[in-house]
């Protein structure tokens, strides 16, 4: 049978040729049954070099021979020579319907990153009888029934992508012909061609088809191009363990879990396996085994252990090897005894742990796409004996030269987020200078805490030009103290940080003994004349202080932007210009600098709000305490919670507090309700009573001196410790003063 094809109305674009094909193109059209020409119809043929078919209205092509398009020559012999053509068109997300390609034409997107959501197949001019069949897998369904000749096949309107696709020739056809295609996939590209009813695309990726191609070859003729891989499939990854007392488990697949846990029985032996890849390579594995150590490698099912010998397995590495390791990374973790579930190790990685004489109890192994996310934690897969993790906790001054430093010292590694504890008798430590010989033993003892021990040392045995980094032994094994960011002062010494290892330096720099009166008079300075902007007082990176937060004094820009401004601001349109203002943990964290150093650039205190009562009072400067803890208020108490910091200036007879911070409109006294929620408190009466008298200018602009009730009950308290050698002392009685009366002293300069 000899037909047309279409899609509704609009037919495939037809190239004729001076040819065979055209010539038979031209026969078929006029041996159509249903092809007449109503004398009648206002059509009008034109001749032109190409036979475009648009508008739902075939044009003839020329024949070379005549003038007239409709003369034909021998009929007959051209309808023998019919050739046959595959017309295609795809469903493509945002686009929908393209027009109908043919004959290898690219049906679909490049480069576009879009999915093809249906697909409609048809043969036009075919010499016999037959048609086309063709099954998709689609998102969420799977492989969808077959359809043929024209149908649609897949989803439109619900966003839902073609992963695969199969097509085949029935009746006569198929005889005669073979049908190839190929799909674009997405992350692979255009893969090989497919034919006859093979699957093309991928299983098991979630990757959509992007592109289509189609073509008719007669039988046997060679194929467009290669064939090797139409079809991409998710290998299988599979494994078995051989267990204390029980012997070889069944195989489990990617995810799960083989051997056993909380029975306390041991791996000796494992097994695992790669089956149904349509990539080359292969998976290669070793064992550390009780007594052996380190094994040779195994690969593809090859027994990896012992069998008969109760010698456990304590760790492995796992790696993929060829062509399947540059598509999939290998993700594996083992539950080891006394530590649980470690974090997962990847290509190759040990897992497990060596020199503790630990057994492996279970394992879960996973297959990810290259680059695909990590199926959880992956810090710590391995513990090895005589590692030592040395980090500074904190440093106290026990008297006016000496120093100690509570530190936490384990072997190895954290596991479970929890670390390993070191014996006290096997640890020493000392400072050396990193610019001579000179070294100085550090005092050990312990805490109540196994893992935190204090280090002490006199400063008066550093010598004054030099820098020294601080190092810890245990069992052999060496490590410089290390911090994760934080740096801490003493008051003749500065701790720094190069953002991985801890040093010391005597600091010639006098330091006078900061008084409670003093910190909450520096707090007052920003007070009227400095706006809130988001990130104001960090650095660039957002990563810490910024240069207005390690500078002495009010910066002349805060006071610049603040005259530039009515009663109407809004933070949100200042964001990021972070020379023009504070915000609430900039504002705390200059103070904090403005009250402890007297020149510029030293360490600096801004950090994110939730962790400032809990990293100042690990400073060793005060007590902190949950908000669930908080039984009264003093004045200084640093307040923090996730969104906010805040300073108390005093607390009033009704139990309501002055504060001082950084609010959206910026640094100012506010009041809190009291503890029962009246809003009209002592405290918001002597906030405006302040801001009135002696910040006008502000007031006039900003009148709203009250904060709400979260204030009593959201935040964390780090109350200063005021007693000894402290860094804060209270000569003037602050502490034990009321708010009228703090307010007083602290303005009476």
């Amino acid at each position: 049978m000899i037909g047309l094809f279409f899609f509704g109305s609009v037919f495939p674009l037809v190239q004729a040729t001076e040819n065979s094909e055209a010539d038979s193109a031209i026969g078929a059209l006029l041996l159509d049954e249903k092809l007449m020409i109503d004398s009648s119809s206002d059509a009008e043929l034109e001749s032109t070099d190409n036979s475009n078919i648009t508008d739902g209205e075939p044009e003839l092509p020329i024949n070379s021979e005549s003038d007239d398009p409709l003369e034909v020559k021998n009929v007959v012999s051209v309808a023998e020579e019919a050739v046959p053509f595959v017309s295609y068109r795809t469903h493509l997300q945002d686009f929908g319907w393209q027009g109908a390609v043919r004959d290898r034409e690219i049906s679909g997107s490049v480069g576009q990153a879009k999915r093809l959501e249906a697909v409609e197949i048809n043969l036009g001019n075919t010499p016999m009888a037959g048609g086309v069949d063709y099954q998709v897998h689609v998102q969420n369904y799977g492989w969808m029934s077959t359809v043929s000749d024209g149908r649609s096949a897949g989803t439109t309107g619900e966003g839902l992508r073609l992963e695969a696709i199969k097509i085949n020739l029935t009746g006569e056809m198929m005889s005669h012909y073979d049908i190839y295609y190929r799909v674009h996939a997405q992350n692979f590209g255009w893969l090989d061609w497919a034919k006859n009813g093979e699957p093309s695309g991928t299983a098991g990726y979630t990757y959509r088809l992007e592109a289509l191609e189609v073509l008719l070859v007669k039988k046997g003729a060679d194929a467009p191009g290669e064939t090797v891989r139409p079809f991409v499939k998710y290998p299988k990854l599979s494994y078995q363990t051989h267990i204390q007392n029980i012997g070889w488990q069944n195989y489990v697949s990617s995810g799960a879990l083989s051997g056993t846990t909380g029975e306390g029985k041991r791996l000796e032996g494992i097994k695992i396996n790669l089956a149904d890849s349509t990539f080359t390579g292969s998976i290669s594995y070793r064992t550390h085994v009780q007594d052996y150590g380190w094994q040779s490698w195994k690969q593809d099912d090859a027994f990896s252990g012992t069998e008969g010998e109760s010698k456990r397995l304590e760790a492995i590495q796992i790696n993929l090897n060829g062509e399947i390791a540059e598509y999939f990374d290998v993700y594996y973790r083992v539950h080891a005894q006394n530590f649980g579930w470690l974090d997962w190790a990847k290509n190759g990685e040990s897992a497990g742990t060596e020199g503790l004489g630990f057994r492996l109890e279970a394992i879960e192994l996973r297959l990810v796409k290259k680059g695909g996310p990590t199926p959880g934690k992956a810090s710590t897969p391995f513990v090895k004996l005589g590692g030592i993790a040395a980090q500074i906790v904190s440093a106290n001054q026990s008297n006016a030269t000496k120093v100690q430093l509570k530190t936490q010292l384990s072997y190895g590694t954290m596991v479970n987020g929890v670390r390993v504890a070191a014996p006290i008798s096997k640890i020493s430590a000392y400072m050396q200078s990193t610019t001579s010989d000179h070294k100085v033993n550090l005092s050990v003892s312990t805490t109540n805490n196994p893992l935190i021990f204090n280090l002490g040392f006199d400063e008066k045995m550093l010598n004054l030009s030099e820098t020294y980094e601080i190092i810890a032994s245990v069992a052999g094994s060496s490590s410089k103290l290390w911090t994760g960011g934080i740096n801490q002062n003493t008051i003749l010494g500065k701790i720094s940080s190069n953002s991985n290892y801890v040093f010391y330096k005597r600091d010639p720099t006098p330091v006078n003994q900061l008084t409670l009166k003093h910190l909450l008079q520096t707090a007052l300075e920003p007070v009227g004349s400095t706006l809130y902007v988001w990130g104001g007082g960090w650095n660039e990176a957002d990563t810490g202080s910024g240069i207005e937060t390690v500078t002495m004094g009010v910066s002349p820009q805060w006071k610049s932007f603040f005259k530039q401004y009515g009663s109407i601001y809004d933070y949100t349109k200042t964001m990021y210009q972070i020379h023009n203002g504070l915000d609430c943990s900039g504002y705390v964290g200059w103070t904090i600098y403005n009250s402890v150093n007297t020149t510029n650039n030293k360490n600096g205190y801004v950090m994110l709000a939730d962790r400032m009562t809990s990293n100042f009072a690990s400073r060793g400067w005060g007590t902190y305490k949950d908000k669930a803890q908080i039984s009264q208020y003093r004045p200084g108490d640093i307040l923090s919670s996730a969104g906010h910091v805040y300073m108390v200036l005093g607390v009033a007879a009704d139990k309501s507090l002055v504060v001082v911070h950084s609010t959206p409109k910026g640094v100012q006294i506010n009041g809190t309700p009291t503890p029962s929620g009246i809003t009209n408190s002592i405290a918001a009466s002597l906030a405006k009573q302040y801001m009135s008298t002696y910040y006008p200018d502000w007031y006039n602009k900003f009148p709203s001196v009250k904060v709400d009730y979260s204030y009593l009950t959201d935040f964390d308290q780090m109350s200063w410790n005021i007693s000894g050698n402290a860094l804060l002392s209270d000569p003037d009685g602050i502490v034990n003063k009321s708010a009228e009366q703090v307010l007083a002293s602290i303005f009476s300069k």
